[in-house]
């Protein structure tokens, strides 16, 4: 759950399973809307089905860029072989992982054994974000340039369920409804 992307500790994870303890959950929700003055929250559950899976929920992911704060949670698993090839230009150019390393919870360096505990869905906001930095910092070009390559690779729109915020506008993608967004 997030609500204010500037200010971390409004970020609520848990050790405990939702699906093993909804009253935490939703107490946490609770509390985080009520001592918050923004209207922006995203909550996620995570069935670990790509990397680490006995750690705490590791979303919303968050990225500083700009000046701004991104953050994005993610339903769905995505080849990480895939996300890598595009990242680095099918391992021609790793300069973007090694300045923006995903991370391995303590598994070891990315570049090794660690590379089983990345999550695909940081991979994905950092496709995201190298997208936005190569289209000028436009978020929305950033999505849609990012999110084509994908389908282009051959992942399905149904693993891309997504909601993506820059601290101002919300942006979902998924399924046959592709790339909309909200703003207030």
């Amino acid at each position: 759950s997030e609500i204010n992307m500037d200010s971390l500790h409004f970020i609520q994870r848990s050790n405990i399973p939702a699906s093993l303890d909804s009253t935490l959950y939703w107490s946490s929700v609770e509390t985080i809307l009520n001592d918050s003055t923004s209207s922006v929250a995203l909550g996620h559950l995570r069935m670990a089905s790509s990397g680490a899976n006995s750690i705490p929920n590791p979303h919303p992911w968050v990225f500083y860029m700009s000046g701004k704060s991104f953050s994005l949670i993610h339903n769905g698993t995505v080849n990480k072989n895939i996300l890598y090839n595009l990242l680095t230009d099918d391992g021609n150019d790793i300069s973007w992982l090694d300045s923006y390393s995903p991370n391995t919870f303590g598994g070891g360096d990315w570049k090794d054994s660690g590379w089983e505990n990345v999550v695909d869905s940081e991979l994905i906001l950092l496709l995201v974000m190298q997208h936005y930095h190569l289209n000028g910092d436009d978020l929305v070009s950033g999505l849609q340039s990012s999110l084509s390559k994908l389908i282009n690779a051959g992942v399905s729109a149904n693993q891309l369920n997504m909601i993506i915020s820059d601290g101002e506008a919300m942006y979902a993608f998924g399924g046959s409804g592709r790339l909309s967004f909200a703003e207030s």
